[in-house]
């Protein structure tokens, strides 16, 4: 029997392997992520799971790599759960080429090997995808502020280590068993800053490149906007409203009233305006 050409499959399995694009660096995330594989002689699928809304974002970005088939369940016995959709590809060439970098036994292995495989321009796009399968973003406005991971109690998280260490971020890594033997691990950044700077590095291109989730960029967002809230002190919100923006006192001295804003928005980019103008009297 003539063997299958790479172009034959519904989804090609050379953009994944060489060379690997934007969209296929972060598929792969997800895979390690959300992803399974089932392989049995010359049959082997692909599958990636995920539920609505979010599918509504991956969707479109995985037709772009090809056709793939999807799968809608809703769960009878919970019925308050989100719709899961199944989006599954058979392709034994890409199925082998995943195993061989550690897919199949990815709850245990670190992912080094498909890492090392991907360019080092395109490696935060395949973070990307693994904070939006399996990561969690944190803030609010009691001063916690984390990214986080989990994955079973045994898993090697040297590839998260290895990011962390390049990026000079510190991390900690807890394994836990429950009162009813429930084993897991997690990976963890915590504080405003380390976290601002691990997604500062995830989102490198984000929003122009369209790729990822926004509601995970959305808490982004809000952590940096927590940021600038107390890198540029001054804003404070009126009975009436408005927003009255002023300087911080320094030593020696005094504040400037910097006028009443609607939005706290405004109001907060007065004061980081007034701060790039005279940087000598920031206090950070």
């Amino acid at each position: 029997m003539r063997e299958k050409k790479y172009e034959d499959y519904n989804v090609n399995p050379r953009q994944f392997i060489n060379p690997i694009t934007i969209e296929s660096a972060y598929i792969l995330g997800l895979l390690w992520a959300d992803g399974s594989i089932f392989r049995k002689g010359k049959h082997a699928n692909i599958s990636l799971v995920t539920t609505y809304p979010d599918f509504l974002y991956i969707n479109p970005l995985m037709l772009k790599t090809g056709k793939w088939r999807l799968y809608f369940r809703k769960s009878k016995l919970h019925p308050t759960w989100k719709e899961r959709c199944d989006i599954v590809t058979s392709n034994r060439p890409l199925a082998d080429f995943l195993i061989e970098n550690d897919y199949k036994t990815k709850s245990q292995e670190s992912a080094d090997k498909i890492l090392s495989i991907i360019p080092q321009k395109l490696k935060h796009y395949w973070f990307r995808g693994l904070l939006d399968g399996d990561g969690h973003i944190h803030t609010d406005n009691k001063g916690s502020h984390s990214v986080s991971f989990s994955s079973t109690f045994d898993q090697n998280w040297n590839y998260l280590e290895d990011i962390c260490k390049s990026l000079n971020i510190k991390y900690v890594i807890k394994r836990r068993i429950s009162k009813k033997s429930h084993k897991q691990s997690n990976f963890s950044i915590y504080g405003m800053y380390k976290t601002i700077k691990f997604c500062e590095y995830i989102y490198n291109g984000y929003p122009e490149d369209d790729i990822g989730l926004k509601r995970k960029y959305d808490k982004f967002l809000q952590l940096k906007m927590t940021e600038e809230k107390n890198r540029y002190r001054g804003v404070s919100k009126m009975k009436n409203g408005k927003w009255r923006a002023y300087t911080s006192a320094a030593i020696k001295l005094k504040p400037v009233g910097l006028g009443v804003f609607d939005t706290e928005e405004a109001a907060l980019n007065a004061v980081k305006n007034y701060y790039q103008i005279h940087p000598k009297v920031f206090l950070s």
